[in-house]
């Protein structure tokens, strides 16, 4: 994954045009940015998603050992 310093200035596309042109091949991702806002986690909990096309996609959190 590569950044591209500075393209989020001129706003969201321009961001996306620009690590699109400079970044990303052929089959790679860009992810824009979040849909939903940030929440807290603590250990015990998990987070999931469920991506059109893709399933589910869960992430447990754990305390440190």
């Amino acid at each position: 994954m590569a950044l591209v310093p500075g393209a989020d200035l001129d706003g969201p596309l321009e961001s996306v045009a620009e690590l699109r042109e400079t970044a990303a091949g052929v089959g790679q991702i860009v992810l824009g940015g979040a849909l939903d806002p940030m929440v807290p986690v603590a250990p015990g909990d998990t987070v999931a998603a469920e991506p059109s096309g893709l399933g589910v996609v869960a992430v447990p959190f754990q305390a440190k050992e």
